[in-house]
């Protein structure tokens, strides 16, 4: 990154999906370029790295989060408390287990602690997938999933490969600014919409302004006749005193 480049956002990002799918090797391949062989169950781990994307540049917080169930309490609060911007929902591509529970246990998790945060369906552990190994997941079956979930997208890594890994990333904050796009693009909407309800307010207010000083205007000519008839009016002749009346 230039030294002239300033950090000017932060995504933070959520992996989520079963124990030993390949999260934190994906995370190690990707801001460290190294390559995890031994699994060690993570509770909680956060890794941070700096990403430019166009006129941006990204301050990526990536959390990996537990997948054994006695840590389900620990995610929600999680979900709850890190406000994530993008979910990275991932399953080993050689591992079928993994791959139903995101549809029946993952994707359920994330609508009812986080429904609005874009989430992407991630196939990993690719560089282990044998095509004609019917328990191993095509890349055709992780598209229809990810379909079905409604997820952004489906992309595909291998933890060997930091470039598959950062294609997920650039991925991930792509989503993240299409989001971004469209909350900018409501409140347009929104404040146009206000902004035309004042105006016909406005209108209406003037109508009646008008009106109001039409009939003020009507009034006053109509007292103005008034008196002009009063003022042409001839004077009344003041009676004359019989004698009688004198004497």
């Amino acid at each position: 990154m230039s030294k002239n480049n300033k950090i000017n956002k932060v995504i933070k990002i959520g992996l989520v999906g079963d124990g030993a799918v390949g999260k934190t090797t994906f995370l190690l391949s990707y801001t460290a370029q190294s390559f995890l062989t031994e699994y060690t169950p993570t509770i909680f781990d956060n890794f941070c790295q700096i990403e430019s994307v166009g006129n941006d540049v990204f301050n990526v917080s990536l959390w990996d989060t537990a997948g054994q169930d006695e840590y389900s309490t620990y995610r929600a609060g999680c979900y709850s408390n890190c406000s994530f911007d993008v979910f990275l929902l991932c399953f080993s591509v050689v591992q079928r287990s993994s791959f139903k529970n995101i549809k029946n246990k993952w994707i359920l998790e994330l609508k009812k602690n986080a429904p609005s945060v874009p989430v992407i369906v991630v196939g990993t552990q690719t560089d282990l997938r044998n095509e004609k190994d019917k328990e191993h997941i095509s890349k055709k079956e992780g598209e229809k999933m990810a379909k079905e979930l409604k997820a952004k997208r489906y992309v595909e890594c291998s933890s060997k490969s930091y470039e598959t890994t950062h294609d997920v990333v650039l991925a991930a904050i792509d989503d993240y600014l299409d989001k971004e796009k469209e909350m900018v693009a409501k409140i347009k909407k929104q404040y146009k919409k206000e902004i035309e309800e004042e105006e016909k307010m406005m209108k209406i207010m003037k109508k009646e302004l008008e009106k109001q000083r039409a009939q003020e205007e009507k009034e006053k000519k109509e007292a103005d006749k008034k008196e002009e008839k009063k003022d042409a009016a001839p004077p009344k002749e003041e009676k004359k005193e019989t004698k009688e009346q004198q004497q």
